[in-house]
């Protein structure tokens, strides 16, 4: 792997090949966004990927894996700093759900979690304090165990009503935390006609398109409710540190 501009650019093919989605991949994408089936206080995993790299199926497989458990909250964000790198006669792709605001998202982790600002991919990062290899299993485990035992009392309640989210924070909210939502597609499968992964048919879950902060010191706020096929979370973060005191998902409409 090479640094080439904002992120690093795979120069060898990936040894490792994403499984193929379950006969029943549908069915586990509802499973994974049912918030009864979730715990109090889920591990929020945030991976960062792109549809241009030939190394992210097999992280986005795993996420898959990762949304179904009820310790877990599992997205996924697109990041724009493949779209225009060219893979020899390949050409380059456009992710269609990449976008500068997640680049930046993973940015700052990036800065604040390893000190360096140097983006990869595919990259996880859980509950805002650790981060690994998105594709290396066995060490992403070990992480999620490591977010576990430094877990706290907060818990979030979101709820809808008459338009708005309102989040109700159980335990002492700490000073500089803001509460952050996104918004997803469940489920997204993509034709990918150019770049290193020309000619695969990309599935994916949990595909956040929007991002949002509640106002300062606010638990509510004005959204759309997701459409269908969308779904919603919101997480707790620390505004310095990045660190997510709790996470949950939103009710189904």
């Amino acid at each position: 792997i090479g640094l080439l501009g904002l992120g690093f650019y795979h120069l060898r093919p990936y040894l490792s090949i994403a499984p193929a989605e379950a006969a029943n991949g549908e069915k586990l994408s509802q499973q994974a966004n049912t918030p009864d089936l979730k715990q109090k206080n889920p591990i929020l995993v945030e991976l960062f990927t792109s549809q241009s790299c030939y190394s992210c199926p097999p992280a986005e497989a795993y996420l898959r894996d990762l949304a179904v458990r009820p310790d877990i909250i599992a997205i996924e964000y697109h990041v724009d700093y493949w779209n225009d790198l060219r893979h020899g006669f390949a050409g380059k792709w456009r992710d269609p759900y990449s976008s500068p605001s997640f680049t930046h998202r993973q940015s700052v982790y990036n800065t604040t979690i390893r000190k360096r600002d140097q983006n990869y991919t595919p990259q996880m990062v859980i509950n805002g304090r650790f981060e690994g290899t998105g594709s290396k299993r066995p060490l992403i485990e070990d992480l999620i165990e490591d977010a576990k035992a430094d877990q706290n009392n907060i818990a979030l309640h979101p709820e809808w009503e008459d338009g708005y989210l309102t989040v109700s924070i159980e335990g002492q909210r700490p000073t500089l935390s803001e509460i952050n939502y996104v918004i997803f597609h469940k489920r997204a499968v993509t034709n990918i006609t150019a770049g290193e992964n020309k000619g695969k048919n990309l599935t994916s879950y949990n595909v956040v398109h929007t991002l949002g902060v509640f106002p300062t010191y606010h638990s509510y706020i004005e959204i759309p409710k997701p459409e269908a096929g969308d779904h919603c979370a919101v997480f707790l973060q620390d505004k310095n540190t990045l660190e997510i005191y709790a996470s949950a998902l939103c009710p189904q409409n």
